[in-house]
């Protein structure tokens, strides 16, 4: 039954009779309502004693039965999830609540009869407005061409002469006052609501339900109210809709009329009522400041540092001899490359302003470096942070469940980048971050790090070796670093003096307001750390965490960073004893905490764990690295659960706002929504069976399905090929970049270029085999997870038309291969979809057929 709600409609669904055993057609009848109703509805309740079991989906079953079965893969397909999480008859889960509303709970409660009582909640926000005003520049009025004339007019030669923080600041003021006279300003008026539907006539017919409470004319108020509900919605998603089409596709503010379209409706204020540590309930936005800058200093410091082996600090083996002095050239490049959709900070100077103007502000920001080269002093204005609170987990009611993001002065991170193409270029190319650290490094990211770990990982399987595995986090990383040792590795670094007096002086201690709804809190310090919301804090913090990987490769491990999240492993003969194996990761465990007792850093014990990762002998539960689940036999049978049955809710959600939108439009959310969020996944899923991978594939079948594509069309039309297809192409993309000399210089050890001598004579076959070919270890003894994984594209990389390996972009190369796929699917060739997949069999790959 479809029920209507002031939040809008839901589908609410009920069994009363079980499932006769091996009976599936009852799962067939349930998709089919669904699919009629769901549109409809803002959210959908299934709850019933199925008596359905299904060991991966219902933990406290004991069976695979063929009604279980269907029913979880119809919910992976329907965006569904099974919500109690408790037996409820003896042993035995048997009752169930499916639901794809996110705020929905389960409990369960002592027994009626021979069942227990399953208790749902379904959570819904209060309606709340928030009418808020603040001044803005109104830039579709701005006068750019007196602005840049104005600025060419003026005499920057203070800015050689005077103090950096007197410069900073008449810099500043003259930016202000220029954009004052020819950019007007207005007056906007936020009325933020979680229902922007409810206007007098809901309201009206609200009260009047409540008011026939009790009275005969009960049910006839409540009729009126859900269709005065359900209409005044109707109309917000219309006038919605029509502004979405007048709207550039793709900006900023056609994302944000979609995303209310979706019903991710925002939230009236950043911060709900707080409850202090007293019981006392906040509600006033100043209260609400004060609260969040209490709990947020409470964060910050690090413990003093413990003097043991690994205190002292290893000198450089190199130095930085020359300063290069910014130029005007490379601060306008800098200016040309500012988000102009980037946050203002308290300054006031908009970063469309610096970026408008870059011509003329190029050559007073390269004076304004000079000067602070010149004397290491960086400017006083530019110590000051907003910090703006971000929900983080649990509870939004505690203020230690937020975080905060730091906003920063514009005109600051320019000259931080300015001034870092003087020294962190001399970082990157010391390796003074660490070789295995994938953050914050230019030609490298979290994709390259999971890559890496599962071919290792998979490589290491086909040796018969184990891994034994240690996952860990440090807490409050970028908040708690010593300056004074920060600038002892620096200095140990090499870096050129006048690099050290300027990160000198740039890590003093500074001040922050958190702000709340326009209110701001008093002045909180901000000291020992590399501050958030700047361009020096990440390479900083990497600098400063370098040589964490002392005391892994002391034990014999090898690490692969993330920012602060280390992980390492070690390989181990299949013999070795996993109880042997635990005892080397506890003594890698103790070492790291011994360099962190030395450097004032402590890891979060909620986040450390020990495995043993093996394909006939692991051990320990299911890990997260890097947002991703693994399991100890890298089966990625958890990661797949977890990306489809996510992906399919997110999915059953856009499919809902499909009346508002035209197929083109649709397409475009669906790669901006489910896309990215998916294939974020491929290096560590792409090594999984067919089977395994088989529900995340459904994902985008039932996307095509349900807006009438075929995969021929969202291939021609759309550029939309298979996920499998799409997989292929990323993992093929990593091995071309390394080809070409590009990417983390891991990958070099994987994919080797085959030596001369070592190619096997030149077959009729091979006549047009380009010129790069690589070590490909099918040629020797391989298991069918490696034939199957990155590893295993070497074959179809060595095979590959000349034409698409000579590219001299990965763009270039990956543009190619879709062709060559919409090539076969366009003569109709049945298996197009397997055209560069490494588990098509050798002896007819398409690939050979393709010549």
């Amino acid at each position: 039954m479809l029920i209507h709600s002031d939040h809008g409609p839901f589908l609410i669904c009920c069994w009363y009779r079980p499932p006769e055993p091996g009976e599936t057609s009852f799962v067939e009848s349930f998709c089919s309502e669904f699919r009629e109703h769901s549109p409809q509805a803002l959210g959908t309740i299934v709850v019933g004693d199925l008596n359905c079991h299904n060991i991966r989906w219902l933990r406290h079953s004991s069976r695979n039965s063929p009604e279980g079965s269907a029913l979880y893969n119809a919910c992976l397909e329907l965006g569904l999830v099974q919500r109690v999480r408790s037996p409820t008859r003896g042993g035995n889960l048997l009752d169930l609540v499916l639901s794809d509303v996110s705020s929905m709970s389960c409990r369960v409660l002592p027994a009626v009869a021979d069942h227990n009582v399953v208790e749902a909640t379904l959570k819904f926000s209060v309606p709340r407005r928030v009418v808020s005003q603040r001044t803005v520049w109104d830039f579709a009025k701005a006068d750019w061409t007196n602005i840049v004339q104005s600025f060419a007019l003026q005499d920057f030669s203070f800015l050689t002469s005077d103090s950096p923080s007197h410069g900073a600041e008449r810099l500043t003021g003259i930016i202000l006052d220029t954009v004052r006279e020819f950019i007007p300003q207005r007056v906007l008026t936020e009325r933020k609501s979680t229902h922007p539907w409810l206007n007098a006539r809901v309201l009206e017919a609200v009260a009047s339900k409540q008011n026939a409470s009790g009275t005969i004319d009960e049910l006839e108020a409540s009729k009126a109210c859900s269709e005065a509900v359900l209409c005044e919605f109707t109309k917000f998603v219309g006038r919605t809709r029509e502004r979405l089409g007048n709207i550039r596709r793709g900006s900023k503010q056609w994302w944000k009329l979609a995303r209310q379209l979706l019903n991710q409706r925002s939230a009236p204020s950043s911060v709900p009522a707080l409850q202090s540590s007293t019981g006392e309930w906040i509600m006033d936005a100043k209260a609400k400041s004060m609260e969040l800058a209490s709990c947020f200093s409470s964060k910050f410091g690090f413990r003093p540092a413990e003097l043991n082996e690994f205190s002292a600090i290893s000198p450089a083996r190199a130095r930085q001899e020359v300063f290069q002095r910014p130029t005007a050239a490379c601060a306008e490049q800098v200016l040309k490359e500012l988000r102009v959709d980037s946050a203002t900070g308290p300054d006031g100077i908009a970063a469309r302003v610096l970026r408008e103007c870059s011509h003329v502000l190029a050559k007073p920001v390269a004076l304004l470096a000079g000067r602070i080269a010149d004397t290491g002093e960086w400017p006083d204005l530019w110590r000051s942070h907003w910090v703006v609170p971000l929900h983080k987990r649990w509870s939004r009611h505690v203020g230690d469940h937020y975080r905060g993001v730091h906003l920063t002065s514009q005109l600051s991170k320019v000259l931080e980048r300015v001034l870092g193409l003087s020294f962190l270029p001399f970082l990157h190319a010391g390796v003074a971050f660490g070789p295995h650290q994938f953050a914050y490094v230019p030609g490298r990211g979290a994709r390259d790090a999971t890559a890496y770990l599962v071919m290792t990982w998979i490589r290491g399987f086909d040796a018969l070796r184990k891994f034994g595995l240690y996952c860990s986090d440090v807490s409050g990383a970028f908040d708690k670093v010593s300056r004074q040792r920060l600038m002892s590795k620096l200095r140990a670094k090499g870096l050129h003096d006048t690099a050290l007096n300027i990160l000198c002086s740039w890590l003093r201690p500074r001040t922050a307001q958190v702000v709340v709804e326009g209110a701001r809190s008093e002045d909180m310090t901000l000291e020992d750390m590399v501050f958030q919301g700047t361009v020096w804090g990440p390479p900083l913090w990497n600098v400063f965490f370098e040589d964490a990987r002392a005391p892994i490769n002391a034990c014999g491990f090898n690490e692969i960073v993330y920012a602060d999240d280390l992980n390492a492993h070690r390989q181990f003969p299949l013999a070795v004893p996993n109880a042997d194996v635990l005892g080397h990761i506890a003594s890698c465990q103790q070492r790291l905490h011994t360099w962190g007792r030395a450097n004032g850093v402590q890891f979060d014990p909620g986040k450390e764990s020990c495995h043993v990762v093996s394909r006939s002998d692991p051990h320990g539960p299911d890990f997260r690295i890097l947002g991703i689940m693994f399991d100890t036999k890298l089966c990625m049978h958890a990661a797949v659960h977890e990306v489809s049955s996510e992906s399919a809710w997110k999915l059953t959600a856009l499919l809902r706002s499909r009346r508002y939108h035209d197929v083109p439009r649709l397409m475009l959310l669906y790669k901006a929504q489910l896309l990215s969020f998916i294939e974020y996944r491929t290096p560590a899923i792409y090594h999984a069976s067919c089977s395994a991978l088989a529900p995340v594939d459904g994902v985008q079948r039932r996307f095509l399905k349900e807006t009438c594509v075929s995969d021929e069309d969202a291939l021609f039309v759309f550029h939309l090929a298979p996920l499998s297809v799409r997989r292929d192409i990323a993992m093929l993309g990593v091995i071309h970049r390394t080809v070409l000399g590009g990417g983390p210089s891991q990958f070099r050890e994987l994919f080797k270029l085959a030596p001369l001598s070592g190619l096997p004579a030149r077959t009729r076959s091979q006549c047009s085999r380009h010129r790069f070919q690589l070590e490909d270890p099918r040629d020797k003894h391989h298991s069918h997870m490696l034939a199957r994984s990155a590893l295993g594209l070497i074959w179809v990389y060595n095979h590959l038309p000349p034409k698409a390996v000579e590219q001299p972009s990965v763009s270039g190369f990956q543009a190619e291969l879709q062709r060559l796929v919409k090539d076969r699917a366009a003569a109709r060739c049945t298996d197009w979809a397997l055209s560069l997949s490494p588990r098509a069999p050798l002896s007819s790959h398409p690939l050979l057929r393709y010549r």
